[in-house]
């Protein structure tokens, strides 16, 4: 009796891998999880992980899969729609599709698609028919920041865990992060289907460059400005009258003209300040002046008393 139950063993497993419609002949490679051949219809659908709004998670690749409507091609991208990330992202494109990449709101072209790593807003747009169609968005931003606002997640996401400064957060939306507040954010979520967890840390600093321009009043100097309460990572561009003009830390503004400064931190706040310097005299324009009236004085003189000596002879 035992050595027939040890017999059915193998022959049970051999009818449950051929109802599995197995090809018993195969010496490739096989997926220890499914059992089927890799590469196969069924180990590829494997991988594959439908989300409800419509695209799916590539378990194979790591990537979401956003097809255009009424289509099976379209674009996959390292990050789900909504994404805020302080790393490069990856975009693949289908050969048959056609899209525009925005940042900012402004099209890039010859951008390297396999990574995208400036800072900004983007949103890719499938074009090639009567309109053009969105088929997500992300945003690539410094961990240092002031230019995201939120994180929004499509609904087969969940937020699992917010601190800031080191402190839990009570989460009051299962798939969206307000950061309003400033600090030091650390954001854990999930894609429910894919059950893959993703991680995000930023630095929020919403409050703009503490800058006075000194010797400035109601937009307009009597005489040089100095730019103060500037710090060492602040970058500033400065024009007058249209042109730009080099500008150290340190600097005063003294030549007179239409000036326009923004001032930006590196957490990508800014401030914009126009103001105009009038002519006026300095010491120094002074002097000149001084010097000058002495030496006309002196022409003047010396021409005076030339001219009395030729009458006298």
């Amino acid at each position: 009796m035992f050595l027939s139950n040890l017999f059915a063993v193998p022959v049970a497993l051999a009818v449950a891998v051929s109802s599995n419609s197995m090809d018993m002949d195969y010496e490739g490679e096989v997926d220890v999880y499914t059992g089927q051949p890799v590469g196969s219809e069924e180990a590829v659908n494997e991988n594959i992980i439908p989300l409800s709004d419509g695209s799916y998670y590539d378990a194979k690749t790591k990537m979401f899969k956003y097809n255009v409507a009424d289509a099976n091609e379209g674009v996959a991208v390292s990050v789900p729609d909504g994404a805020v990330t302080t790393s490069a992202v990856s975009l693949a494109i289908d050969d048959t599709v056609h899209v525009k990449l925005y940042r900012d709101g402004k099209v890039l072209d010859g951008t390297d698609f396999s990574s995208i790593s400036a800072f900004g807003s983007y949103a890719v747009v499938a074009t090639g028919t009567d309109s053009e169609e969105r088929l997500t968005s992300f945003t690539v931003t410094p961990v240092k920041t002031g230019m995201v606002s939120s994180l929004r997640l499509p609904s087969d996401f969940e937020i699992t865990e917010v601190t800031i400064d080191g402190a839990p957060q009570f989460i009051r939306s299962s798939n969206t992060v307000d950061f309003t507040e400033e600090g030091s954010y650390v954001v854990s979520y999930r894609c429910v289907p894919a059950d893959k967890n993703f991680g995000l840390k930023l630095v929020i600093d919403h409050t703009p460059p503490q800058v006075v321009f000194e010797g400035v009043t109601n937009g307009v100097a009597r005489g040089p400005v100095v730019i103060t309460g500037l710090e060492k990572s602040d970058t500033i561009e400065l024009t007058r009258d249209g042109k730009k003009v080099s500008f150290k830390l340190d600097n005063t503004l003294r030549s007179p003209g239409d000036y326009v400064a923004i001032i930006t931190d590196d957490a990508g706040n800014s401030v914009t300040e126009k103001f105009t310097i009038g002519m006026y005299l300095n010491y120094q324009g002074l002097l000149f002046g001084l010097l000058a009236i002495a030496v006309i004085a002196a022409a003047a003189v010396y021409m005076y008393l030339a001219r009395k000596r030729l009458k006298v002879r």
